[in-house]
């Protein structure tokens, strides 16, 4: 069989390889959307590349989805198989490209990233510790009823006694 005569002929049977493809396209909807809303790290510029990430895999997701619901709908133009291959071979592209882009353009942009040195980190803690010493604080301690408990108590007292 011709395979653009299968791809674009209607089939009212949603097997099992449109199943697996339709919660996989349900599973990238919630995937993106989390990358895309959710997703928090320290590290902004692999933040914003999960972001952009996020939104692509949203909107591939949806169209997947809303496309699957289509077919398992028996709409007219939409129960054929073409429409959930095209979308699995855009996410396909996007994958490739995410593994170029991460292999090339993300470490370019980590390296170029500004990193503070260890000198500049411990100049920067030893002026917050200066400030403080300028004005020891000592704490005050509060006396603490005695109440007829048990060893531990008793031994935590102490410990805290000897401090």
């Amino acid at each position: 069989m011709n395979p653009m005569t299968y791809l674009t002929s209607p089939d009212s049977l949603f097997g099992w390889i449109e199943w697996i493809l339709f919660i996989s396209q349900i599973v990238l909807l919630l995937v993106g959307g989390y990358f895309a809303f959710l997703f928090r790290d320290a590290n902004e510029i692999k933040l914003q590349a999960l972001q952009r990430f996020g939104y692509v895999l949203l909107a591939l997701g949806a169209i997947g989805t809303l496309l699957g619901g289509l077919k398992l709908g028996l709409v007219a133009p939409f129960d054929t198989r073409l429409w959930l291959a095209l979308v699995m071979l855009f996410e396909i592209a996007l994958g490739v490209y995410a593994v170029i882009y991460s292999r090339t353009t993300y470490r370019e942009q980590l390296a170029a990233r500004p990193t503070p040195t260890r000198k500049q980190a411990s100049a920067t803690s030893r002026k917050q510790v200066a400030g403080n010493a300028s004005t020891p604080v000592r704490p005050v301690e509060v006396p603490v009823p005695r109440v007829a408990a048990g060893r531990r108590d008793a031994r935590r007292d102490r410990k805290r006694r000897k401090r």
